[in-house]
This record gives structure tokens, sequence and C-alpha cells, in this order.
């Protein structure tokens, strides 16, 4: 229905949906299983309760999670945006291609599940959580903004120029970070340790120190980092504080600017 929505529990088990409207889920509790077959014009909006889709779907607007649990439990294709704008979770169990770019913008939002997430356009990162053993992939590269960041199992792979201008990064469980492109960090913020195991940076690409506010301006790395690419630090410091490997293929640069010795710190 184009404005219509659905609310409670509802098991669709055999039900076909096409057409040129959307979909909202408002429910404030209940859980809605979907299954058949889906086709959706219109945007995907999930405001409360939680839905499942337990079948392939391909949604050509939006999708918009502001509250509540929408679950992809099979194969999505997103021909729009992704946007976590509450405190709302997407999960997804399956791979998710998604055309246009995924903003993440509520610290208490989440991204999680067992499946692959593929972004062309770029990954705006605001704050919230990303967890689960499935992988985001940035193939538009990603904006770390200030917030709070929580990565927690889950792999992002970043395949494209990228910005780290503010927000703590929390690592759990073993993290990964595969960084295939320029990752620019214009902070002083951190990526911390929270849980073990220890969790990784593997650089493929270039990592830059770029930003110098006040005092020690330092940036400190709680990961193991395999550098297979460059590290360059044009101004501040870089602090590397779990294992570090350097291969035969990598470089470490350092930028002396104004008689001031910017410096990596690896302990």
């Amino acid at each position: 229905h184009p404005s219509g929505g659905i609310s409670g529990n509802h098991n669709f088990a055999a039900a076909s949906f096409t057409g040129a409207g959307g979909f909202r889920m408002v429910a404030s509790t209940g859980m809605t299983t979907i299954g058949g077959t889906y086709t959706l014009a219109g945007p995907l909006i999930a405001d409360g309760g939680k839905v499942s889709f337990t079948i392939p779907i391909t949604v050509s607007d939006d999708i918009t999670v502001t509250g509540g649990v929408l679950e992809l439990n099979s194969a999505t294709t997103v021909n729009a945006d992704v946007e976590l704008l509450g405190g709302g979770d997407l999960i997804a169990n399956a791979s998710v291609p998604v055309s246009g770019g995924f903003t993440q913008s509520n610290n208490s939002s989440l991204l999680g599940g067992t499946g692959t997430v593929t972004v062309t356009g770029k990954y705006s990162w605001e704050s919230g959580t990303q967890q689960g053993s499935g992988e985001t992939i940035a193939n538009g590269g990603i904006d770390i903004m200030p917030g709070n960041h929580y990565l927690r199992e889950r792999t992002l792979t970043i395949n494209d120029a990228s910005v780290w201008t503010g927000g703590l990064i929390y690592l759990y469980l073993g993290a990964t970070i595969n960084n295939n492109d320029t990752l620019d960090i214009q902070t002083d913020a951190n990526m911390q340790h929270q849980q073990n195991p220890n969790s990784i940076l593997n650089n493929n690409g270039t990592i830059t120190k770029s930003f110098s506010g006040d005092g020690d301006s330092v940036t400190s790395i709680a990961a193991d980092l395999t550098n297979a690419g460059s590290l360059s630090v044009a101004s501040g410091s870089l602090a590397f504080q779990r294992t570090f490997t350097q291969t035969s293929t990598g470089t470490l640069f350092v930028d002396i600017a104004d008689g001031a010795f910017d410096s990596f710190a690896v302990s």
C-alpha cells in the first residue's frame, strides 16, 4: 500500500508484494515475517517492532531504519541509499549490495549480522555500532565523523579515499579493518582496544596522519597492524600499541616540516 503500515505480529509466509508504493513497519512491539516474493519501487521504512524478510527482495528506493529491527535473511538488492537515523538495527544475514550511500548517524544504531553489506557510494559513519561476523565493504570510501564508533568482531574493508575527522573507534572481539586506499587521519582521536582477542588493522593503501591539534597530538592505534602499503605522518604523531608487522613492500614515511619532527611510536 503506498501510504499504509503494518503493526503487531504477522507471518506472510507465501505472500507476494509488488507495487510502486512503499513498505513501512510502525509497530512498537511484535514481529512480522515476510516470505514469498517481494519487489518494491518505493521506500522500505522500519519505525518500530521487528520485520524479517526470509526471501530475496529488491528495493528501488531508500531503506530507512529509525527504530526497531529490520532483518534481511536472504539476498537483498538496494538501488538507492540506506539510512540508520534512529536507534534501530539493520541485521544483514545475507549479501546486501547498496548502489547508493550508507548513513549511520545515531549512537544507538546498529549494523549487524553474518552477511556482507557492499556500499557503492560513501559510507557516512557519524556514530553507532557495526557488529557480527559479517563484513562491511565501503567501495566508495568512508567518512568517520565525531561521535562514538563501535566495531565488534565485524570486518570493515575500505576501498576508496576516506577520512577520519573525529570520534573514538572502540574495537572488540578481533574486529578487522582492511584499508586498501587512502585513509587520512584528521583528528587526535584513537582506536581503543576494548575486548580480546586483539583487533587487526591491515594497511594495503596509504594511512596518513595529517592533523596536529593542541598539545601532543597523538593518535593511538590499539590493533595488530600489518603494513603492506604506506604509513605517513605529516603532522602530529601515530602510536601503535599492539604488534607491528612491516612487509617487504610496505613503507614508513615521516615528513619533517618547520623544524618539528613528527614521529611514529611503536610500543
